[in-house]
């Protein structure tokens, strides 16, 4: 058949649709793509870091310190435990990073190409929580010299970090919002101005007054005035 004078339309799907206006790298967006299918499977809404986690860029972490990052991880409370599990953080993934024995665990059928993908996703799997572990942190109002000190991780590098994610947090954003996932992209709006003030919600809505910032407002919390 002549196809060339055929009516015919192209039409973009939801997410080609949504790595266009997300502005994201097609290959990025298809990875947060598959992590946004499996939180709405079971989504932990009982702590923030879940959707920190998700808001937190999939490329270019920089490796912890890993023996810090087990000491961190064992003291993890029941909920953010179960963000570690649920996204893929393993202890004795955790264990052997620190002991200085890299690669997968368990798998032995696997040939040396494939062993060395399998390293590589788990290696940014838990320097993504990682940076979400930091980031968790900032939003929860500790104070970002005391985070720094707690990771290792230069006040310069730390500040980039949030700046960095709240960027990425409206990509993923636009990515839901495309996709028809409005739940999701609700998660990520109402993050974002937390991302940028380090604040919880509760001082959140004092830091939209001009010339009010996280101290101040954490302040006036405090002492009873939340409007």
């Amino acid at each position: 058949k002549d196809f060339a004078h055929m009516d015919a339309s192209i039409v973009a799907t939801p997410l080609g649709d949504g790595v266009v206006y997300s502005a994201l790298k097609p290959a990025e967006a298809l990875s947060v793509f598959e992590d946004l299918q499996r939180a709405r499977k079971g989504m932990r809404l009982d702590t923030d870091l879940h959707v920190i986690f998700l808001a937190t860029p999939v490329r270019d972490a920089a490796d912890p310190t890993w023996e810090r990052f087990l000491a961190i991880y064992e003291r993890l409370g029941p909920r953010e435990r179960a963000v570690a599990d649920a996204v893929g953080v393993s202890r004795q993934f955790l264990v052997r990073q620190s002991l200085g024995r890299g690669g997968p665990f368990g798998v032995r059928t696997m040939s040396a190409e494939e062993l060395q993908l399998e390293r590589e996703r788990l290696l940014g799997i838990h320097r993504r929580f990682w940076a979400a572990l930091a980031l968790y942190e900032l939003v929860a109002e500790v104070p970002p010299a005391r985070v720094a000190a707690a990771y290792g991780i230069a006040r310069g590098a730390l500040q980039a970090l949030q700046t960095l994610s709240a960027t990425y947090c409206r990509m993923v954003q636009q990515l839901c919002h495309r996709l028809r996932w409005h739940e999701m992209a609700a998660l990520f709006e109402s993050l974002l101005p937390r991302l940028n003030f380090g604040i919880s919600a509760e001082a959140l809505p004092l830091c939209r007054v001009p010339g009010i910032y996280p101290a101040r407002a954490r302040a006036l919390v405090e002492s009873g005035l939340t409007t």
